[in-house]
């Protein structure tokens, strides 16, 4: 199979081949499945040192629902509307109040992200 050359993800089915991630470039098997391999043996890790598995949950989901609810679409709105938007629609009111208003959102996912780290560094300490 061939590489997908439009900038998705795309992954050959031989050994040996490379893989475009994303628009990333090329990457190789190996570096590949070394990563894959490394971030799943952390995150097992993790979860099996930690006596309370819960807080290991707290940490994923803080960053997980605010990733989903607040950060990618609005840096998906904020990117699409700088790649793809004509020019005589750049300056007009209501493509300034989205822009705004993805800011604002892109904002109230930072700040939430960072009560949720918080409310989770609390849970540990208990103070």
């Amino acid at each position: 199979m061939g590489l997908n050359t439009t900038g998705g993800v795309s992954f050959t089915l031989s050994a040996g081949d490379t893989s475009t991630i994303g628009g990333l470039g090329e990457v190789s098997d190996f570096t590949y499945n070394t990563i894959a391999l490394t971030l799943h043996s952390a995150i097992v890790g993790s979860a099996m040192l930690i006596e309370d598995v819960g807080i290991l949950f707290d940490f994923i989901s803080t960053f997980g629902i605010t990733l989903l609810m607040y950060i990618l679409p609005a840096a998906f709105l904020l990117l699409t509307m700088k790649k793809f938007q004509r020019k005589s629609q750049r300056n007009t009111f209501e493509s300034k109040l989205y822009k705004l208003t993805a800011w604002v959102i892109l904002a109230v996912g930072l700040i939430s992200c960072l009560l949720g780290m918080r409310v989770c560094l609390h849970n540990i300490t208990g103070q």
